[in-house]
C-alpha cells in the first residue's frame, strides 16, 4: 500500500485507530461501549485538534517511529502537511504543531517551497518527543555544573561552528537561520526565548553539514539547560536590559555568515558570548528561577 506521497505506506487502518484511542481515550471508550465506527463527524475532530493537547505529541512520536522504520528514507522527505492531515485523520494545526516539535528537536526542517525534510539526528535514539530534551542521566548530567567553564567551552565551539557555516552553507540553510532568528525576535513571552534561541544557534550548526557538530552543540546545550545559573540567564536576556543586544548580536552574525565571512562570524559569536558573560556575572546575583 503506498500513501499520497509515493511512499510505501506503513500506517494501517487499525494503526490510525489506536492512534485516536491515545489522542482521546474518552472518545475510543464510547466508541467501544456503544459499538461505533472509529471515525467521527467533523465536531469529534475538533475536540481533538483543539481541545486534546496530547494529539500533537502522539502523531509526532508515530512520525519518528515511521522515520526510523525507514519508510521515507527513500525520499528522505516527509509527505506534505496537508497530506498528513489526510492520513492521519486530524486537523492540519495539529500536524504543524507535531512537525515544529520535530523540528524543536531537530528531527525534520522544514524548508519553504521544497519540502520537510528528514535530519540526520532523527535516527538518534535519544531523540525524544515525549520529554524536555536531557543528555544523560548519569554522573556528569548531575554533576554540580560550573556556568562560566560551560560558556567557555560553549564559546569556542559555536564560534567555530559559525566560521565553518560561513563558507558551507546553502540558500535553504541561509533562509532557515534567518526564519529562526525572526522566530526568536517575535517572542512575546519569556518561556518561549529558551528554545527559540537554542533553535537559531541549531540552525547554525546544522549550516555546517558536519553531523557530529550538532551532536556536539546539542550536548552543550543541553548541559546549559542542567544548570539553574543558565536558566536564571535565559530568562534575564529576555528582559529589556539584554534583549537588543541579543538581536543586535544575533543578526550581526547573521549577516556575516550572509557574506561568507568566516572571520567575522567568528569574531561577532564571540563578541556574542562576551556579552553572555557579562550577564550571567549579574544574573548569578539574581534568585534561581526554576522550570
Amino acid at each position: 500500500m503506498y500513501g499520497l506521497s509515493g511512499e510505501r505506506n506503513t500506517f494501517t487502518t487499525a494503526d490510525r485507530k489506536n492512534l485516536r484511542a491515545q489522542m482521546n481515550p474518552k472518545v475510543a471508550s464510547r466508541h467501544s461501549r456503544e459499538g461505533l465506527p472509529d471515525t467521527e463527524p467533523a465536531a469529534a475532530e475538533e475536540t481533538w485538534s483543539e481541545k486534546d493537547l496530547r494529539a500533537y505529541q502522539v502523531i509526532g512520536k508515530s512520525l519518528l517511529e515511521r522515520i526510523r522504520s525507514g519508510e521515507f528514507r527513500s525520499s528522505g522527505k516527509l509527505p506534505t502537511e496537508r497530506d498528513l492531515a489526510e492520513i492521519y485523520g486530524v486537523g492540519r494545526a495539529v500536524i504543524r504543531d507535531a512537525l515544529v516539535m520535530l523540528e524543536v528537536k531537530g528531527a525534520v526542517q522544514s524548508r519553504q517551497g521544497s519540502g520537510i525534510y528528514i535530519m540526520p539526528q532523527a535516527y538518534a535514539q535519544g531523540v525524544n518527543v515525549e520529554a524536555p530534551d536531557g543528555f544523560a542521566t548519569g554522573e556528569l548530567a548531575v554533576a554540580q555544573l560550573n556556568p562560566q567553564h560551560l560558556i567557555d567551552a560553549h564559546q569556542w565551539l559555536d564560534c567555530q561552528i559559525a566560521r565553518i557555516t560561513a563558507a558551507r552553507h546553502s540558500e535553504d540553510d541561509m533562509a532557515a537561520m534567518e526564519k529562526a532568528l525572526q522566530m526568536l525576535v517575535n517572542t512575546s513571552a519569556d518561556e518561549e526565548y529558551e528554545p527559540r534561541n537554542h533553535q537559531f544557534h541549531r540552525q547554525i550548526a546544522q549550516a555546517t553539514h558536519n553531523y557530529e557538530f550538532v551532536f556536539m552543540s546539542e550536548q552543550a546545550w543541553q548541559r546549559r539547560q542542567q544548570s539553574p545559573a543558565l536558566r536564571n540567564l535565559s530568562v534575564l536576556l529576555y528582559g529589556d536590559r539584554f534583549r537588543s543586544v541579543v538581536f543586535a548580536d544575533h543578526q550581526r552574525t547573521l549577516d556575516f555568515l550572509h557574506r561568507g565571512d568566516g572571520d567575522g562570524a567568528f569574531y561577532s559569536m564571540w563578541h556574542h558570548y562576551e556579552n553572555l558573560k557579562t550577564a550571567l556575572t549579574l544574573s548569578e546575583s539574581l534568585p534561581a528561577i526554576q522550570r
